[in-house]
């Protein structure tokens, strides 16, 4: 009987926890796999999208790493690759 009654709380808790994860992801663009231009653009401080998509869809190890993917809706940033390289490798090297 206990075994039942915890299966069924422990399937509650997932699912309680499952719903609450997808919202965030609705609401916290940083949960999901890929990040927008913009949103990349907000953790580099650039303000130019010009500016921003030439430095960094030509640079060499961005593209080795396969750090972005272009899409018919625009460039799409690997997530917290992205991130995690702009900061411990590009700012590093002087930007």
């Amino acid at each position: 009987m206990a075994d039942s009654v915890d299966s069924i709380i422990d399937a509650k808790v997932r699912l309680g926890v499952a719903k609450e994860i997808a919202v965030l992801k609705q609401r916290i663009p940083y949960l999901r796999a890929c990040i927008s231009t913009k949103q990349a653009m907000e953790v580099t401080n650039y303000s130019d999208s010009a500016t921003f998509l030439k430095k960094f869809t030509t640079d060499p190890e961005v593209i080795q790493l396969g750090l972005f993917k272009k899409e018919p809706n625009g460039y799409h940033w690997l997530n917290p690759e992205w991130s995690q390289w702009y900061h411990d490798v590009y700012m590093k090297r002087g930007g």
